[in-house]
């Protein structure tokens, strides 16, 4: 019986929590460079970036308790080959800055058959 119990509490049974970092409204044109920086490691090319800050998105997601934060929504538009988009979004979200996926779109590519067009938003909140 001892050892069961062991073994479930085993060194492969705990969990890390990784803590994300909201970043100021100053570092929102550092966070872009990060997700350029992301892009070039793994081949996939941004063809365009637009942040967006709303007070109507502001108003629609309102965090309780925590009124000193603004919600962005980040805009991509990309191409690239459909696994690299994986390794994209994974390096996205195990990043330090709390970046979410909120909506992806992927279209074939127009005579490519391996390259395919991404919209992606992504969601992040920088502090007021």
């Amino acid at each position: 019986m001892a050892e069961l119990k062991k073994k479930q509490i085993g060194p492969s049974q705990k969990t890390s929590v990784k803590i994300k970092k909201i970043i100021s409204s100053e570092k929102l044109v550092s966070l872009l460079q990060d997700l350029s920086d992301i892009d070039n490691k793994n081949e996939v090319k941004i063809e365009q970036i637009k942040p967006f800050k709303d007070s109507q998105i502001a108003k629609q997601d309102k965090i309780a308790g925590i009124d000193n934060l603004q919600p962005v929504l980040i805009t991509l538009d990309l191409t690239g080959d459909y696994h690299h988009f994986g390794k994209f979004i994974n390096d996205i979200e195990g990043a330090q800055v709390f970046i979410a996926v909120q909506s992806m779109k992927i279209s074939s590519g127009a005579g490519e058959y391996f390259k395919q067009k991404v919209n992606l938003v992504l969601r992040t909140y920088v502090k007021k």
